[in-house]
């Protein structure tokens, strides 16, 4: 069977991710370019998407579709939270098409859903998938390869490091913010009946596993425990954004909202009351393999 050729590219709150593969039917056979670039598209508070975080957000998209067409690929692109919730979204995808030559499809949050849960592969058994992005947190559930249910949770990297006035937080900040990432987590049902198997997916989740290398001098780190997360959240919270960059697994172009990420994925690991696998896999894999197998776009 000849294999085909496609790019997907991710506009997600916090960061544009782009993969480029080689695949067939059965799905990717070989990735041939991956990359990412933080443009915090969802900065602020505000729904506006300011005017510097889209021309940013459509500059970095255009060099990813650049570099698609010069493989041979035809790129495709998809928007998430921040897109879906823009109050200014059709400005957003005018500049973006104009800058990138591509129309991209806003995901509604169950198609987000979907395409997170079957990110990882996995085709058996019971399957949890937690993704934590820069603007809101998806869980993902089922059985054998068949979403069940899915449900997201107003709480992302971005928006739980905008409440934290200080840096780093003072102890009193942290206490209130992990608070109401757990009672929130609590009120969308998040409980240990979830956590029979869970992956965890999204830049933070990727983050702590490489800064988890460090806390043992381990070699590798693909499981986060409780236990780890709880350790990364007392190291991150007690160093300002600056010296978190000194912070071997650490991107420099994170420091600044991985602790907020860091408290989604702890508490929602304690509340699931076990451990999770990191997958560098994410919703622009799952595009990928629905490309590969005539399965795109998703039906509304």
């Amino acid at each position: 069977m000849k294999a085909s050729l496609a790019a997907v590219i991710d506009v997600g709150t916090n960061s544009v991710k782009y993969c480029l593969a080689e695949g067939d039917r059965s799905g990717i056979t070989r990735i041939l370019d991956e990359g990412h670039r933080v443009t915090k598209l969802g900065r602020g508070e505000s729904p506006v998407l300011t005017r510097q975080a889209m021309e940013e957000t459509a500059a970095a998209a255009a060099s990813f579709a650049a570099a698609a067409r010069r493989a041979g690929a035809v790129p495709t692109a998809c928007g998430t939270h921040a897109v879906r919730n823009a109050a200014n979204r059709d400005e957003f995808l005018e500049i973006f098409e104009r800058e990138t030559g591509v129309f991209p499809a806003v995901l509604t949050a169950s198609q987000e859903a979907q395409l997170t849960f079957e990110a990882p592969g996995v085709l058996a058994g019971p399957l949890t998938v937690v993704d934590s992005g820069g603007g809101s947190t998806e869980f993902s559930f089922g059985a054998d390869g068949r979403l069940e249910g899915a449900f997201s949770v107003p709480l992302g990297a971005l928006s739980i490091t905008a409440e934290f006035s200080n840096d780093p937080p003072t102890p009193g900040q942290l206490a209130d913010v992990r608070l109401k990432i757990r009672r929130t987590l609590e009120s969308s049902s998040v409980c240990p009946a979830l956590g029979k198997r869970i992956v965890a997916s999204g830049g933070t989740a990727v983050v702590m596993a490489a800064a988890a290398r460090g806390l043992d001098a381990s070699p590798a780190c693909d499981v986060l425990t409780p236990q780890y997360a709880s350790r990364l959240l007392a190291l991150f919270s007690g160093k300002s954004a600056a010296e978190r960059r000194q912070i071997p697994g650490v991107p420099a172009d994170r420091a600044d909202v991985i602790l907020g990420g860091t408290c989604i994925l702890a508490e929602a690991l304690s509340l699931l009351g076990n451990e999770a696998a990191v997958t560098t896999r994410g919703l622009r894999h799952a595009v990928l393999a629905r490309l590969f197998s005539g399965r795109w776009p998703l039906q509304r």
